[in-house]
């Protein structure tokens, strides 16, 4: 039996709700693991692995977490002897290709794709990556510089000439790639504008 600490021990107690805070390289994951399995091996709760959900920021993490509770359950299927224990752990096993360790994009992902119409979105939605995220705000930019350069409105094509000329054409990109990823900045400066217009 592995040795915890008070705070470690007091998260994997399966009585209470929590939310566990704690710095990197404290153990966090070995936890998670160690409570993901305490829930599907409990012979009184009897929990499908498929009904329960493990959540983390990052897929490096999602599949860490998965990795190691296949790789622990795995340990107890090696070292089983009793034949009826032994099916159970397999059946186990087999239901943990359909466990829900992942990150919270892919849950919301899952929950969004079992049902589309109550959320009022196309059954045929994909996750952007972020290069495709990129790609997109890209095409959107170069696609905006374009309509200012050409727009029939003086004003704005002279506006748009001068800003390039003053600052270049990447200087700008950069300002605005920077603005994306502050969008309270922008959405700060919309609201800011549009008071100036009232």
């Amino acid at each position: 039996m592995a040795k915890y600490t008070r705070e470690q021990s007091i998260a994997l107690s399966l009585d209470r709700n929590m939310c566990v805070t704690a710095n990197a390289g404290s153990g966090k994951t070995t936890v998670l693991v160690e409570k993901f399995l305490s829930i599907i091996l409990d012979t009184k709760l009897k929990v499908d692995p498929r009904k329960v959900v493990a959540i983390t920021f990052t897929k490096k993490a999602a599949s860490e977490m998965l990795t190691r509770v296949v790789e622990k359950l795995e340990r107890f299927i090696y070292e089983e002897t009793d034949f009826s224990k032994l099916k159970k752990l397999r059946k186990i096993r087999e239901s943990l290709t359909y466990a829900r360790i992942s990150t919270i994009h892919s849950f919301c992902g899952s929950i969004l794709r079992d049902f589309p119409i109550e959320a009022g979105i196309s059954p045929f939605f994909f996750e952007l990556s972020n290069s495709e995220l990129l790609t997109i705000r890209q095409n959107a930019m170069f696609t905006t510089f374009e309509q200012w350069l050409e727009s029939n409105d003086d004003s704005k094509r002279i506006k748009a000439k001068n800003l390039f000329r003053e600052l270049g054409r990447y200087r700008v990109q950069s300002i605005i790639e920077e603005l994306f990823n502050k969008r309270d900045i922008l959405e700060n400066l919309e609201s800011l504008y549009q008071n100036e217009d009232d």
